[in-house]
């Protein structure tokens, strides 16, 4: 911070010109400091030591962290370990009519079908490393196999699961409960 020399009322304009200038130059190197940080034309800033916020908002909302949480509103990778300190919650995405997602369009990791409603769903194309669970509830539900690597047949009875990860081209099963894989 610029160590700025008061001048006094009783000081006179010609004395204090020394005063002035060095108030002057302090505040320059000062300034200089912050411009070797800020960019403005490129609107960008250089720290190589911490930062404190009461809060971050990147481009509108797409990335905001607080104190109490960190939500991206656009696709995320991590490139090394990523712990977990507490609960999991996964997006359930519920069915009543209609049918699960399109190729590649899957957004939610739980699909929980009402299977009163929709008795056979198509299983599409997921993305490479995804994970999904699909619940039937109410009844069985049928699910199309030409995705499934390996089976050629598989329903969901009532209150059923069915664990899945996709991988190169197609969904493999990991687990189930109440299922019947053929």
């Amino acid at each position: 911070m610029a160590n700025i020399t008061q001048i006094l009322g009783t000081d006179s304009v010609s004395s204090s010109r020394v005063v002035i200038n060095d108030n002057f130059t302090a505040i320059n190197s000062d300034l200089a400091d912050i411009a070797s940080l800020l960019n403005v034309a490129n609107q960008s800033i250089a720290l190589s030591g911490s930062a404190a916020f009461g809060s971050v908002n990147v481009a509108a909302g797409k990335v905001v962290i607080s104190n109490t949480a960190l939500t991206s509103a656009v696709p995320t990778t991590i490139n090394a370990k990523f712990t977990l300190g507490a609960a999991s919650i996964l997006s359930v995405k519920s069915i009543a009519t209609g049918d699960l997602p399109a190729a590649s369009a899957f957004v939610h990791s739980i699909y929980k079908i009402d299977g009163a409603g929709v008795s056979s769903v198509n299983l599409n194309v997921g993305e490479h490393g995804q994970e999904i669970v699909l619940l039937a509830e109410n009844a069985n539900v049928t699910v199309s196999v030409t995705n499934i690597a390996g089976v050629t047949a598989l329903t969901i009875g009532a209150n059923g699961s069915v664990s899945l990860k996709f991988a190169g081209t197609k969904w493999f099963i990991t687990g189930s409960y109440g299922a019947t894989i053929a």
